[in-house]
């Protein structure tokens, strides 16, 4: 199996509908509510940043997408959506360790509702570094020296 990251070429209702279709069991127990699609749309458009999207491909067929965007010095992983058919099979962890390689530091949120996903964070060096509502706010950087001033001022805003 081959993982790449390519340049997207869908629309935000295809991406939009990718992220439904992993997400909305996480977020209907999140908000204890059944999914209110005019809500969730426009959130999900608000907040995501086309220009930041990757295509994430298993042997050149989509299977998610990652909005990956530069702050300061580090990168943020806003989203990150792999479709539930490819999950468990290495394709997040591919993704996380290509990023890793081309970064010093990562910030990402994962919703509280999503323990399996927060543990692949965690796997591949992830760390808690504050917490809202909903939200585990967590960060990786490169190395020791540098992680532990990241650690120490990475803000991340909640979702």
């Amino acid at each position: 199996m081959r993982i790449t990251l390519t340049e997207n070429e869908l629309t935000a209702e295809a991406l939009y509908e990718m992220f439904r279709l992993t997400m909305e069991v996480y977020i209907n127990e999140t908000r204890g509510t059944p999914w209110d699609d005019c809500r969730e749309r426009t959130q999900f458009l608000d907040q995501i940043s086309i220009e930041s999207i990757k295509l994430i491909r298993a042997d050149g067929e989509i299977v998610g997408f990652i909005d990956f965007r530069k702050n300061g010095e580090s990168y943020n992983l806003h989203t990150i959506v792999v479709i539930p058919a490819w999950q468990s099979k290495g394709v997040g962890s591919i993704i996380l360790d290509s990023l890793m390689a081309e970064v010093k530091c990562i910030s990402l949120s994962v919703l509280r509702t999503n323990p399996r996903a927060r543990s692949l964070y965690e796997r591949k060096g992830f760390r808690e570094v504050s917490s809202s509502q909903y939200h585990f706010h967590l960060a990786w950087a490169a190395n020791n020296s540098f992680e532990s001033d990241v650690l120490k001022t990475t803000r991340i805003s909640g979702r």
